[in-house]
C-alpha cells in the first residue's frame, strides 16, 4: 500500500511537472512569436532608417561638391586679393612719392615767388625814384 501512495504522489508530481512543462511550452511559443514580432518590427524601423541615412549621405555628397567647386573659385579670388593688395600698396608708395615732388615744387615756386617779389618791391622804389627826379627837373 505504501508502495501505490508512493507511486501516486510521483504520478502526481510528474503530472504537475509535465502541466508546468506545457505551461512553460505554450508560454515559450508567445515569447517566439513576441521576440520574432519585435525583430521584424526593428528590422522594418532599421531600413528605413539607413534608407534616411543614404539620403543624408547623398546630400552630404552634393555639398561637398559644391564646397570643392567653391573653394576652387575662393583660390582665384585669394590671388586676385593678392594681386589688389600689391596694387593698393604700390599705389600708395607712388602717390607718397608723387607728393613729395609736389611738395618739393611748391617750395621751390614759393622760394621763386618770394625772390619775384623782392625784384618788384627793388623795381617799383626804381621806378619810384625815377619818377621823382623826373618831377624834380
Amino acid at each position: 500500500k505504501e508502495l501505490r501512495i508512493v507511486q501516486e504522489d510521483i504520478k502526481e508530481g510528474q503530472s504537475q511537472e509535465f502541466d508546468g512543462l506545457k505551461m512553460l511550452h505554450g508560454s515559450l511559443g508567445e515569447r517566439m512569436g513576441c521576440l520574432e514580432r519585435m525583430l521584424g518590427e526593428n528590422s522594418d524601423r532599421h531600413t528605413s532608417e539607413l534608407a534616411a541615412l543614404r539620403d543624408i549621405q547623398a546630400n552630404h555628397a552634393k555639398e561637398i561638391g559644391t564646397l570643392k567647386v567653391a573653394s576652387v573659385s575662393f583660390e582665384g579670388l585669394e590671388q586676385r586679393l593678392g594681386h589688389l593688395e600689391n596694387e593698393f600698396v604700390g599705389s600708395g608708395s607712388r602717390h607718397l612719392q608723387e607728393f613729395t615732388d609736389l611738395k618739393a615744387v611748391c617750395i621751390k615756386h614759393s622760394e621763386e615767388l618770394a625772390g619775384h617779389a623782392r625784384d618788384f618791391k627793388a623795381l617799383k622804389a626804381i621806378q619810384e625814384q625815377s619818377a621823382g627826379d623826373v618831377r624834380d627837373e
